[in-house]
Formats: structure tokens, C-alpha cells, sequence
């Protein structure tokens, strides 16, 4: 057999040849092949070993000796040597597997089960470990027993039954095997038998090959799927959670027994998965199989004894052949993975276990087809039939509607098949019965085919609606010259042309725009990430009312369309008020993804397109000549805005029902028009007038630690406690703890941190709360800390008794409601704070002005140091400062300091980073380094 180094052609007629051709597939044309082997009848005449006028039925053989193919089909009168007469005649057909010394048989016949000659003549030892699951072990189990040990007492046989289904094709389950071989000492010479699917088959037959480097096993198939499918071959193996049979071997059985009465006990279902398989063959190598099959699929799903054993004898023949050919799918074998690379991508993607096999492979198989066809392949009549006789075997013939275009390609990313990052794919090509394994074709048709399967339930519900309910009261528009049309009708007209153009009063914003657009992907992220940030406690805090399981963003982005202003009004008024009216207009692509999961089921929602257009009035009311400026902020909508976007729910697309996009967007106006139309306005208020010259003096750093004895508040004797903490004179909403279900003595442990303006008049207000899933939320108890009374720099353990009310005569007060510990410490410096930097370089000292009571000071001063060569080795010490404002007993305070090595700076020409200062409790220092060569 001549081949090249990057693909070869089998085109096989009599005798049987191989030639190569430069192609980078593999191009089989078996057709031909199985019209010889019927054609091909060398009758013999053999008196030896007991063997008299047997007939032989034998395919041609290869003229190389490394690649030999012989397929031998027996009459029901042949009898082996080892093979007593009632024996062979319930063996109905033998099709040997040759692989030169590891050849095998497969007998298919009814009732084979019941004949101990062919199991105990495959047993060499004199232990067994029947590997099989929950479904099969009561309905053969004792069977086999029987068969392997009758009229030999001598073998000794084990069993392991693990649980039944794909999910359990796993390392976890796998082990059990092990487990029980090892527990019981089985050695070298023992035989594992697979009783059962094609699971139990798979995941036996890679334990034979790794226990003791390589035991022998027998198969015995007892689905439809493993008899024609999995049992041949020798390929053996296990799932991982990101593909399917990733891990495992090729390790041929040393026999393979099928007997047709197991399928008596098959599911419908499960025959059906089988089938799959079956029409597998006849599109890939056997044209007058799949003929046949077109036929005769009504006699298969009856269970016609004679049907199903001509179907599994055909597909084991033509699996044999091709593994005799290349047992270790180094090319010609990957073509018998027709629909597979989809068909796994499916199993992945949707849960194992959710489709049986044949299932999955059936429907890529209609995706294989697809795509062939889109390529210029194959005839749409060829479609045609695969998609009549998978719907005649009951078998699916599109993905799950689960099933996304990223879905598929994450699995199929992974494919076994995939060569150098190249996946390839098994095709048809040609005639029916000829196919190609090849990944060089368009790429586009794959994504086509993938797209095209991805149709959802919500676009074919709106267009069936859009067609078949046409409104029968539509009037032809009336056309009349701009030149009639008032001004507000051109605006409405022409909602794109920009502001700027029609009104003089607003002013073109093009540099804005630009900004929007350079940083769109950064405001991208930093947005999503504080709407997750943000919605996060809220959905915690509210999925218990409904009994929902979780919330979740399955995507969440803005999309690559940034907003756009199309003019902006600017004005002041006689009382310093500054006015800003924004043309704002964003047609977006965002893409988010909501997962609800609920009872067991999942629901998304999912919002694909959005067009918001809005004209807000922001106005800034002036306070101190100081940024900020502004006490308040004034939000007003000076039209109804228009907001349009698209909505997904469990994958239909709502807003294609007619009538329903038109409620929802003047449902949306007249809310939003509603709540902030002018004169009515949102306020934002920003700083209080009468704190606003104050300037932060210190840092209060709070725990909550633990809170005990608290106070039942239900008729189960529990509370759900949380802690909620608010500074006064501080206008910041309030800050609270996690809640702690079901707990009288809870602890959290929790900190939160203030920044403290007046520490003479404000106070820490504690609340300790009862959170309800309805109503609102009762209080246990409360008190109140003054900031006075915390020593700076020092922390301070307080356990607080909790109270009614902060009214000393209240007597309700003296009744226990329970207790909390905080820890509390006023951060700010021992005598003063008025910050200044020294920075030590080489020598040379350099420092900044002082701010004085400043917590948070900003020096914007700049120093540079010229040096002969790059300080690769070098450290920069710097030092923060509190210089007193007058001169008293009071020295200068050391604050903290840092020191930094300069190497990074040299080789990245630049750093901005923020340092925590060495002998400080919370400080940092924003530093920013530059390395200039002349």
C-alpha cells in the first residue's frame, strides 16, 4: 500500500488496491468494494477437523502484507473444531476482525448467552470479573455466570455492577473496577467480561488494558448501539468534563458475543440511538446498504429477527474491514466518525446523559450532511434522504435549542480530530455511499451550517405571525413636499440630523464623541463590572421571596457601539446655575444574558439590541468656589425619550410579536416622561451647605464583630440578623453587614471605614435588624457611639447593650435585647495632621509643601534627579510627614514611609502606582516615576 506523508485515496476495485493521490483528504469509495464482496463466492470442500461441506464466503485480500483485510461470513451449518454442533447452529453469522495475532471473532446469533462453548473457550485463566450495571445485571447477569462456569467448576468469577447511564462513564466510576480487581488479587491471566452498552463496554474493556498493563476481556453487547458500534474495534475509554472519550486506548477484546435476543429488552429509545449508528454505514461505504435500510426501517423498529441480524451483521462487516485496516485511526478509520465531531459537541454541551448517543450522532450527522451540501458536495436529493430515514428511525434531526454557535465551537475545539489546531471533519463527497476526512474546506460553510441550527423559537413563531396575520386596514402613506411639512413634522421626519444642524443653540461635541469612541471597550468593562458589583447583594437579598436557586450573568456587555451626542446647549443663569442639555442617542449591540434557575429548570432572558435617544436638562446649582461646587445636582427630561431594544426569553424573541413592541414603547415614554418630564426633576444631591467648608480631618475604621442574646422575633424562636451603621452629619446612605439566617448569636467579623469631618459633633449610629423576606424589616435594638469618646490611633473594643430608642426615661430600655461588639478606631495623626513628603535620593533630599488637616492630601509637585547612568540597583526612599501648624510642645510625626526599587522604572520607562507606607496602619502613596534618556 503506497501512501503519501500528508493524506492518501482508496478507490477499491478487483483485485483490491491502493493508490495515493496529492490531496489533503481521504477520499473512500467502499460502494464498489461491498458489490465484490457479494459478487466474490469461493465455495471449498474441507474433511479436516471434523469441517464437511461447509461454504465459505470470503472478500478479497490486499496484496501488502502489512494491511490484510478478510471478512469470513459462515453458514449456520459450519462448526469449528472447539464448537459442538447445536452450538454453531445457533451462531447464525461469524465475522472475524483480522489484526494479525490479535484477530477476533464476533458471533451474532440468538440465544448465544445460553451456550458456555463460546465464552469458556476466550477464557484462559481461571478468574473472571464481569463488569455490568443496575438495568442488565437482573436480566443476564446469572446467565453469564452459568455459561462461564458450567461443566467448569474450576473457574472462579467475580462481578462489579455499576450505575447505569453516560453521566457515569467517568474516572470516579472507573475506579470501582479497579477497586474490586484489586480487592479480590485477580491477576495477569484473569478475563474481563463487558456486559452491557456501550458504556460498560468502554469503560471495561480500558480497565482490561490498564490493570496490570493489559488483562484480556471478552465483549458481550446488549444494546443495538454497542453490537453494531462500540463492541468492535478495541476502542476503549472514559468522558472528561470538557469532551467526550478524551481518555482512553485501543485495546482489541478476544472475542466479541452478540446475541439479537438481548434487544428483546431494549427500550424503544434505546433501539432507535442504535439505528443511528447503523444508517452510519450505508451513507459512508454502502450505498445498496442504505437502500436497503430505506426499506426495511419499519421491520428494524418492529424487532424482525431476521432484519436485525442482517443489519448488525452488514455494520459489523464494514467496521471490521476498515478496522483491519487502520486499527489505530490514523486516517481511514476517522471516516467511521461521520456526525461525531457535532454529535460530541452536542453531548458536552447539553449534559451527558441528556441524549443517548445515537441521538446526538443522528442529529450531526443532518449537520455533517448540511454542511456537504453548502459546500457543492453532494445533491440536495442526498439531504433529502438522510433527513427521511432518521425521521422514519424516530431520531432527531436538529441540536437542542441549548445548543449556541459558541457551544459548538468550544466542544469542537477539543475534538479528538483536531490536528495542529485544524479541525477536521468527515464529509460526503460524491455519490451516496463515499465520503472524505478532510480540513480543507471553507470555513464559512461551517459556521453557516452552525448558525443555520441555531434558528430560535421566538423567529420562527414572528415570522409565521408577520406572514399569515397581515393587518387588512392598511392605507397607502401620503407623500407631500417638505416644503408643507412644519418644523416639528421635519424634526420628526429627520431624526438623525444632529442638533447642532437645526438649533443654533447647541454646540457640535465632536471631540466628546471621539473620547467615547477611544474609550468605549475600557468604560465597557468598568460599567458591567459595577452593574455586577452593584446587583450582586440585591439579588442575594431577594431570591428567597420567590424561591428562586440563583440569578446569574451568563454575559453582560455593552456591546462595540459606543453613545453619541448629537449637540449639547450650555447656559448660565443670573444665579451662577450652569445648564447643560445633552442630545443623547446610543443605538447599542449589547449582549446580556440572564440565568434563573428554578425547581430544577433554567429560564434565560436575554436582551440583544438597544436604542435609547434622550434630551436631559442637568443643572448645577454653585456652592463654594471649590471643586466640588455643587450642593445639587438637577436632572430633567426636556421630551419623552425613546428607548427600543430587542428581548430574548427562553430563546424566542419576544418583541416580534406584533402589537407588543408598540404597548411596551409608549408604555416606557409615558413612565419615564412621567417620573422626570420638566419641570420635574431628578435631584443628586452632593454636598450638605451647611458641612460643605469642611474639610476631612481623620479615618474612622470600624468591626462589627459579634452581637449575642439577642431578642427572638418569630414564632420559630429565630431571627435573621444584619447590622446596619451610619455616621451622622454625613448625608452617605447607610452601611450594613451580611445577614446571618437563623442565628441568635451571630458573628461577622465585617469592616467598614469613614472618613470623619467633625469627630466633636459626629457620632456612629449601630442597628441591629430582623431581615423578612416580606414587609419590612424589623429593628432589635440600637445605640449609639460618639466619636469623641475614641482615643486616635488607638483601637477600641466596645460591647454595646442594645436599646429601644436613645430617650434615656424610655422604660422599654431596660428590658435585654441583647448586646454587640464593634472595634473602633479614629485613624488620624497623634497630635496633627499636616502632611508633607521627603524624598532621599543619592544623597539629595527634596520635599513638598505641607497641607494643612489634610487626610487626603494631592501635592502635584514634580522633582528631578540627573544621573550618569540607569539606577538599575537603586532604591528611592520617601517619607510622609506631619509638620505642627504652630509652634508648640508638639514635634513633627512620622507618618510612614516606602521605599522603591527603580528597576522597574528603568526598564518600563515609567510607573504609576499606589504604595502602602511601611509603619502606617491604612496609609498609601500615589507615586508616579519617570525614567527620560537624553
Amino acid at each position: 500500500m503506497a501512501s503519501s506523508s500528508s493524506s492518501y485515496s482508496a478507490i477499491r476495485t478487483p483485485p483490491l488496491r491502493f493508490a495515493s493521490k496529492p490531496s489533503s483528504d481521504l477520499s473512500l469509495f467502499p460502494s464498489q468494494t461491498s458489490r465484490l464482496f457479494r459478487r466474490t463466492c469461493i465455495p471449498s470442500l474441507r474433511s479436516a477437523d471434523g469441517l464437511q461441506n461447509s461454504s465459505r464466503i470470503e472478500g478479497p485480500i490486499t496484496r501488502s502484507d502489512r494491511h490484510r483485510s478478510r471478512i469470513s461470513v459462515k453458514s449456520a451449518q459450519v462448526m469449528e473444531p472447539t464448537m459442538s454442533r447445536e452450538t454453531s447452529e445457533r451462531v447464525s453469522t461469524v465475522v472475524d476482525v483480522d489484526l494479525k495475532d490479535r484477530s477476533y471473532p464476533i458471533y451474532i446469533g440468538s440465544g448465544l448467552l445460553e451456550e458456555p462453548d463460546l465464552l469458556q473457550r476466550h477464557v484462559h485463566g481461571k478468574r473472571v470479573l464481569i463488569v455490568t450495571n443496575t438495568t442488565i445485571a437482573p436480566l443476564y447477569l446469572d446467565k453469564v455466570i452459568h455459561a462461564l462456569t458450567y461443566g467448569n467448576p474450576n473457574i472462579s468469577v467475580e462481578t462489579v455492577i455499576l450505575p447505569d447511564g453516560e453521566k457515569y462513564k467517568e474516572m470516579g466510576t472507573l475506579m470501582k473496577v479497579f477497586d474490586k480487581a484489586i480487592e479480590t488479587r485477580l491477576d495477569r491471566r484473569s478475563t474481563f467480561v463487558a456486559l452491557g452498552g456501550g458504556v460498560i463496554g468502554d469503560m471495561c474493556g480500558f480497565a482490561a488494558a490498564a490493570f496490570l498493563r493489559g488483562v484480556n476481556f471478552i465483549q458481550i453487547p446488549t444494546t443495538l448501539m454497542a453490537q453494531v458500534d462500540s463492541s468492535v474495534g478495541g476502542k476503549t475509554g472514559i468522558n472528561h468534563p470538557l469532551g467526550k472519550n478524551l481518555i482512553g486506548a485501543f485495546y482489541q477484546p478476544q472475542c466479541v458475543l452478540i446475541d439479537t435476543d438481548t434487544l428483546n429488552t431494549l427500550p424503544d429509545r434505546e433501539l432507535a440511538s442504535g439505528i443511528g449508528e447503523v444508517v452510519k454505514y450505508g451513507l459512508i461505504r454502502d450505498a445498496e446498504f442504505f437502500e436497503w435500510l430505506e426499506k426495511n426501517m419499519h421491520a428494524l423498529l418492529a424487532r424482525d429477527p431476521s432484519a436485525l441480524v442482517y443489519a448488525i451483521k452488514r455494520s459489523c462487516e464494514n467496521k471490521a474491514e476498515v478496522v483491519s485496516l487502520d486499527e489505530k485511526e490514523s486516517g481511514l478509520r476517522a471516516t467511521l466518525n461521520l456526525g461525531h465531531t457535532f454529535g460530541h459537541a452536542i453531548e458536552t454541551g447539553f449534559g451527558y446523559g441528556q441524549w443517548l448517543h445515537g441521538e446526538a450522532v443522528g442529529a450531526g450527522m443532518v449537520m455533517a450532511v448540511d454542511m456537504s451540501y453548502r459546500l457543492g458536495w453532494i445533491d440536495d436529493s442526498i439531504v433529502k434522504r438522510v433527513l427521511s430515514i432518521l425521521q422514519q428511525a424516530k431520531l432527531p434531526t436538529a441540536p437542542p435549542d441549548v445548543m449556541t454557535v459558541e457551544k459548538f465551537k468550544a466542544s469542537m475545539a477539543v475534538d479528538k480530530k483536531v490536528a495542529d489546531g485544524l479541525l477536521r471533519l468527515i464529509l460526503l463527497k460524491g455519490p451516496l455511499g463515499n465520503c472524505v476526512f478532510t480540513g480543507d474546506y471553507d470555513r464559512k460553510a461551517l459556521d453557516e451550517t452552525l448558525h443555520a441550527f441555531w434558528i430560535s423559537v421566538g423567529t420562527v413563531v414572528g415570522y409565521f405571525l408577520f406572514i399569515y396575520f397581515q393587518p387588512t386596514d392598511v392605507k397607502d402613506p401620503t407623500i407631500r413636499p417638505l416644503v408643507e411639512q412644519d418644523s416639528k413634522s421635519l424634526q420628526r421626519m429627520l431624526p438623525e440630523i444632529p442638533l447642532w444642524v437645526k438649533s443654533p443653540d447647541f454646540d457640535r461635541v465632536d471631540w466628546l464623541n471621539k473620547f467615547l469612541e477611544c474609550m468605549w471597550p475600557y468604560l465597557d468593562k468598568a460599567i458591567c463590572k459595577t452593574a455586577k458589583e452593584i446587583s450582586k447583594p440585591i439579588i442575594a437579598q431577594h431570591i428567597g421571596k420567590y424561591k428562586i436557586d440563583s440569578v446569574e450573568f451568563e454575559a453582560l456587555t455593552l456591546g462595540s457601539l459606543p453613545p453619541t451626542f448629537q449637540g449639547m446647549k450650555v447656559y448660565m443663569t443670573d444665579e451662577k446655575e450652569l445648564i447643560m442639555e445633552p442630545s443623547f442617542k446610543w443605538a447599542g449591540n449589547p449582549n446580556v444574558i440572564v440565568a434563573v434557575k428554578a425547581f430544577g429548570l433554567k429560564a434565560t432572558v436575554q436582551v440583544v439590541d438597544l436604542q435609547v435617544f434622550a434630551l436631559p436638562r442637568i443643572t448645577l446649582k454653585p456652592l463654594v468656589p471649590s471643586f466640588p461646587c455643587f450642593a445639587n445636582i438637577f436632572v430633567s427630561l426636556m421630551e419623552k425619550p425613546h428607548v427600543d431594544f430587542g428581548l430574548k426569553l427562553l430563546g424566542a424573541d419576544v418583541m416580534s410579536i406584533p402589537g407588543l413592541y408598540r404597548l411596551v414603547q409608549e408604555t416606557i415614554k409615558e413612565q419615564v416622561a412621567n417620573l422626570y418630564l420638566w419641570p420635574r426633576t431628578l435631584e443628586v444631591p452632593i454636598m450638605d451647605p451647611a458641612k460643605a467648608e469642611r474639610r476631612p480631618v481623620g479615618t474612622l475604621h470600624v468591626k462589627v464583630v459579634r452581637a449575642s442574646k439577642l431578642k427572638k422575633k418569630d414564632l420559630m424562636g429565630k431571627s435573621d440578623p444584619y447590622v446596619k451603621l451610619k455616621l451622622t452629619e454625613d448625608k452617605l446612605p447607610s452601611k450594613k453587614t451580611t445577614v446571618k439566617h437563623s442565628n441568635l448569636n451571630p458573628e461577622w467579623n465585617e469592616e467598614f471605614t469613614w472618613v470623619v469631618r467633625g469627630p466633636e459633633s459626629q457620632a456612629l449610629e449601630v442597628a441591629v435588624y430582623d431581615w423578612e423576606q416580606v414587609g419590612r424589616h424589623d429593628k432589635m435594638g440600637m445605640n449609639v457611639i460618639p466619636l469623641k469618646e475614641l482615643t486616635p490611633d488607638e483601637m477600641k473594643t466596645l460591647t454595646l447593650e442594645l436599646l429601644k430608642n436613645m430617650d434615656p426615661n424610655d422604660p422599654q430600655n431596660e428590658k435585654s435585647r441583647g448586646q454587640i461588639t464593634l472595634e473602633a478606631e479614629d485613624l488620624e495623626g497623634k497630635h496633627h495632621t499636616n502632611p508633607y513628603v521627603r524624598v532621599l535620593f543619592r544623597g539629595e533630599e527634596k520635599k513638598t509643601k505641607h497641607i494643612k488637616k489634610n487626610r487626603d492630601p494631592r501635592w502635584e509637585d514634580e522633582f528631578q534627579f540627573v544621573l550618569e547612568e540607569p539606577p538599575i540597583n537603586d532604591r528611592m526612599h520617601i517619607e510622609v510627614m506631619s509638620k505642627p501648624s504652630t509652634i508648640g510642645l508638639h514635634s513633627k510625626e512620622f507618618l510612614g514611609y516606602v521605599d522603591i526599587n527603580l528597576e522597574d522604572v528603568v526598564r518600563n520607562k515609567r510607573i504609576n502606582e499606589k504604595f502602602h507606607l511601611i509603619d502606617s496602619k491604612n496609609g498609601k502613596l500615589h507615586v508616579e516615576l519617570q525614567w527620560r534618556t537624553s
